[in-house]
């Protein structure tokens, strides 16, 4: 249950015929692709665009529709403005366990042993520093599989389509606050972090592996995957409201207000799109027509990082 906490923060309707909403609604019948036209009410065009916040090759491979959109939009929308980070210490300050909290004391002997190869390893930090810093902001980084075959980029896809966007010398708009989306993943429990912890250097292997089954369902564009990979009956209720519909909410207010004025690209994680709350959901009960965009081709990974060039 602990992993699938991490698997909603990575991740994160329709007019043209009857039974088209409910095609957004049940994830078995939505089309499998990422990106979506939102139209018709303003005059003006969204293109959103569900990311997965990671650096394999396969998920920054783009589709040609994904790459016209953004180029041919005027301005490009994206969770949060990477250059809007707060002050260094501010932010330490909210990654930091408090100073009577110490993770060894929530880890076993041979628990902690596995910690501190893991983030020598993994993080180049000596565990004296490793173990202050709140479990949930580690976790992701030590599940993942070092011996994986998906190549690493060294870029973030949500990171990269915002230098795409600033290299066409778009506007970039953030949904929302870097703080608020630390104060919502601050909202997990310590106990809650330490398990997920204790059970991740119990069994690695199974934390890599769902890492690797939900990038492959995000490839296919497969949210009916995607749902259930996400859907655990033990996540308290009132931390997906948080995480999942009162973000969908902001974020579709906040592009409905840019489409009031101009078109837009949007990058948000591909969790937020379908469902009853989701944002394209949420686009359509505001007046919009909503369809599904896909691609003929797709980009590889290395001949979309030439685009920055």
């Amino acid at each position: 249950m602990r992993i699938k906490y991490t698997l909603i923060l990575l991740l994160g309707l329709f007019h043209f015929r009857s039974g088209y909403s409910q095609e957004l609604i049940n994830p078995s019948k939505i089309p499998h692709t990422l990106l979506w036209e939102v139209s018709g009410k303003s005059g003006h065009k969204a293109y959103i665009y569900g990311t997965m916040h990671s650096e394999s090759d396969k998920v920054i491979s783009l589709g040609d529709s994904v790459v016209y959109y953004l180029n041919h939009s005027a301005e490009f929308a994206m969770e949060v403005d990477p250059d809007s980070l707060p002050d260094p210490m501010s932010l330490l300050m909210k990654v930091m366990l408090p100073p009577d909290v110490a993770l060894k004391d929530s880890l076993s002997p041979a628990q902690y042993e596995k910690f501190s190869m893991m983030v020598t390893q993994k993080l180049g930090l000596p565990v004296t520093v490793a173990e202050r810093i709140k479990p949930f902001f580690l976790y992701y980084i030590l599940s993942e599989d070092s011996q994986t075959t998906q190549k690493k980029t060294g870029l973030f896809l949500d990171i990269l389509l915002s230098k795409l966007a600033k290299k066409r010398k778009m506007e970039i708009v953030g949904l929302e606050s870097v703080n608020s989306q630390l104060d919502l993943m601050l909202d997990i429990p310590l106990a809650n972090q330490f398990k997920m912890m204790r059970e991740l250097l119990d069994d690695v292997p199974k934390a890599s592996q769902a890492m690797k089954d939900e990038t492959k369902s995000y490839i296919n564009a497969d949210f009916e995957a995607l749902s259930a990979e996400m859907d655990d009956p033990e996540i308290p209720k009132d931390f997906m409201d948080k995480m999942l519909r009162q973000r969908n909410i902001g974020m579709a207010n906040q592009v409905d207000s840019i489409l009031n004025k101009t078109s837009v690209f949007v990058a948000v994680g591909a969790a937020h799109l379908p469902l009853q709350d989701g944002v394209l959901n949420l686009m359509k009960q505001k007046g919009y027509h909503i369809r599904p965009v896909f691609s003929r081709k797709k980009y590889t990974a290395a001949q979309v990082r030439k685009m920055l060039d």
